[in-house]
């Protein structure tokens, strides 16, 4: 016993290791720099709507080819998102990272120097193909990185960061275009991306992951200490990992679930809550601005609480999944109805608790990242960047699909003659429905597929006998 304080007070004496405090202060620049670039990327999805009144009479365009040039952005971040995983698993998420990056700066070049719609378009599309390279890549490097109990939290942080983009990139943005002109303002942007590329690409020569970044109880997910093992995989692999995904009942769940619930987000947020409160309550643009802005304040200040009080409930009860399903079915619920007083109940809220109740509707959606730790967790290291990116996908296309279907809506009843309020109080119920099946997704999901207490399990989940064989599958991939 003496021997054994003797040589705890020999350690203390040493102090700090050197090597570990180095590795420690990488990992918080790696994670520095992936928080930027996805700062970015929020950055650029909203900058459009801020520059589209210059951009039109500019270019001379109307609002059908603006909403073409802004649904570019997400057609072309949701067609690349399985490449996007596939080489992250394949080649490494650092080594992705910058690459894109590369390719959404000159996207914002072309963009910022184009003088017809085409080249704009152009601009546009290689943005949003070079841009989906950050979340992913980014979520593999947290694991990586971090202990299995502090994912869902660093995952929340992260994903709060990016949302900032999102809050930061419209007032901040509108008036940099006025004083610098819309080109000068995505010049701005277009050296900025330039020197998160030259920085993530010096790092990722630097930086690679070692066994003891993370804590010894994680070290079931560290997976291939390079990514030389990932590409022996080949051909067979890729394969088998998409048998294995097809037969994943909490991968499809998850994936409705992301589906619905950034759709119908998106729908208001990003497109339709603007016009709807400009004119039902018969505000200005800032004012209804300030409002839509609640729900990206709600998002930022709880996607990090939301991911401590899972990870703190996981520690204490012992059951990471349970823990996770819970906070995402009570969030989402509270979600879902925010929408029915906006849609049954046009108008008859004043300002101050219509700020309130977006606010809670940016709460309840700021849960979505604990569907990527639930699909994380399932799925071995090599696959879990392809996972993580089909569950991303289908977020990015209900984006692209929900508000197109209340445009529509908005437009026939317009063309009925009914009042505005009935227009755009009726015309939202997609979200309202998308937000419900939302809420069932994460009640249906199902335990005994989520490792708990930092140890990776692969076992059957619950359900029928058409998911029976997913244990099978998955050693074809580990094998």
């Amino acid at each position: 016993m003496a021997s054994t304080q003797a040589e705890y007070a020999a350690r203390a004496k040493i102090g700090p290791d050197p090597e570990l405090e180095r590795r420690r202060r990488q990992r918080s620049m790696v994670f520095a720099l992936l928080s930027a670039a996805y700062f970015m990327s929020f950055v650029q999805r909203v900058a459009l709507s801020v520059v589209a009144a210059d951009l039109a009479e500019e270019l001379h365009i109307g609002t059908v080819e603006l909403g073409l040039m802004s649904s570019a952005f997400f057609v072309a971040y949701a067609a690349t998102q399985p490449a996007v995983g596939i080489l992250s698993d394949l080649f490494g998420p650092m080594i992705v990272v910058p690459c894109c990056l590369c390719l959404g700066m000159i996207g914002t070049w072309m963009f910022a120097v184009s003088r017809s719609m085409v080249t704009a378009f152009a601009g546009r599309i290689l943005i949003g193909a070079g841009l989906s390279g950050i979340f992913i890549p980014g979520v593999k490097v947290i694991t990586m990185l971090y202990d299995a109990d502090r994912f869902a939290s660093v995952n929340g942080l992260f994903l709060a960061l990016g949302n900032a983009g999102a809050v930061l990139g419209t007032a901040p943005m509108a008036w940099l275009a006025s004083a610098a002109g819309w080109r000068g303002s995505f010049a701005i942007i277009g050296v900025l991306l330039s020197i998160l590329t030259v920085l993530c690409w010096v790092v990722s020569r630097a930086w690679r992951p070692q066994p003891t970044d993370r804590a010894p109880g994680n070290a079931a997910q560290t997976g291939c200490p390079t990514p030389r093992c990932g590409r022996e995989r080949g051909a067979a692999r890729t394969l088998a990992t998409l048998r294995m995904f097809l037969h994943d009942r909490n991968l499809w769940l998850v994936s409705l679930f992301m589906f619905a619930r950034y759709g119908s987000q998106t729908a208001f947020q990003g497109l339709w809550g603007i016009p709807h409160i400009m004119s039902i309550y018969r505000v200005g643009r800032q004012q209804a601005a300030a409002a839509v802005m609640m729900i990206g304040l709600g998002y930022i200040v709880n996607a990090p609480l939301v991911g401590w009080l899972a990870d703190r409930l996981s520690r204490r009860t012992g059951d990471a999944f349970r823990a996770r399903r819970s906070i995402l079915a009570c969030a989402t619920g509270a979600y879902a109805l925010t929408w029915i007083p906006i849609i049954f109940l046009p108008g008859r809220l004043s300002m101050g608790p219509l700020y309130g109740m977006l606010f809670v509707m940016g709460l309840g959606a700021s849960s979505g990242g604990l569907g990527f730790a639930i699909v994380k967790d399932q799925y071995p290291p090599e696959v879990a960047g392809s996972a993580t990116s089909a569950v991303n996908i289908m977020s990015i296309i209900g984006a692209s699909a929900i508000p197109p279907v209340v445009g529509v809506l908005i437009h026939k009843a317009s063309q009925a003659g009914v009042g505005v309020r009935v227009a755009y109080g009726l015309s939202l119920w997609p979200c309202l429905v998308a937000g419900v099946c939302a809420w069932l997704a994460a009640m249906l999901l199902t335990s005994g597929s989520v490792p708990t207490k930092g140890q990776t399990r692969l076992v059957e989940p619950v359900g029928s006998r058409k998911f029976s064989n997913i244990n099978a599958i998955r050693q074809d991939v580990l094998h």
